[in-house]
């Protein structure tokens, strides 16, 4: 039976063995235990850095932009500090994942990383995102001297020369319709009770026109 002493002497020729490379009979050395231990812990590290991730865009991002995170260049203590911080202010980071969190941002956002470079919009782009989309059935601007001879033409004969009414139209100075540019061109355009529709007859612009003209003679 080993003693222990003689017990000791041969587990440590066991991790000398382990420990160096060794060559089988048909000269194959085997691969060094060290290289697969690596490969492991950055697997691992790999892992731990993906969690973290997933923490910070499931309980920051709901109140930070990543962008203003991005910007930030801290310590890993001025890190633990910060989530310590929105912790304590509400922040629904579980206890089990705060040093991931934390080790995330330290390794990715560091003192000495490098500043990150966003796109810059331009002004003009800016503003095109808040304004109304163009109406295809919005009509050109119109001009009131040219109203009043389309006016005499087409209109005259039923709505007066004025346009204030005749036998067979009704006034149209000052009505309501004047003010809403697309319900007054669909009129026009598609007629209405005993009136004709001038699709055909009137373009835009002079549709155009004869608005400006009524709406100038309303004033």
């Amino acid at each position: 039976m080993l003693t222990r002493s003689a017990l000791l002497a041969v587990c440590l020729l066991i991790a000398l063995l382990a420990g160096s490379s060794t060559r089988w009979p048909s000269g194959r050395i085997l691969a060094e235990a060290t290289p697969q231990q690596d490969d492991a812990g950055a697997e691992e590290e790999a892992f731990e850095r993906e969690l973290g991730r997933r923490t910070l865009e499931g309980n920051c991002l709901m109140c930070h932009s990543i962008e203003m995170i991005e910007t930030q260049r801290l310590t890993p203590e001025q890190w633990a500090a910060e989530v310590e911080k929105m912790v304590g202010w509400g922040a629904p980071v579980p206890p089990e994942e705060t040093d991931l969190l934390v080790a995330y941002l330290a390794a990715s956002y560091a003192t000495e990383s490098a500043e990150p470079v966003f796109g810059r919009q331009t002004l003009d782009d800016a503003r095109s995102s808040t304004r109304p989309a163009p109406d295809p059935d919005a009509l050109p601007e119109g001009a009131a001297d040219r109203g009043a001879a389309v006016f005499t033409e087409h209109c005259a004969t039923c709505h007066g020369p004025d346009g204030l009414g005749g036998d067979l139209g009704v006034s149209l100075i000052a009505r309501p319709v004047l003010l809403r540019p697309a319900d007054y061109a669909s009129i026009l355009r598609k007629g209405r009770h005993r009136m004709p529709g001038f699709q055909i007859v009137l373009s835009d612009q002079q549709v155009a026109d004869t608005l400006a003209w009524l709406q100038a003679q309303s004033r």
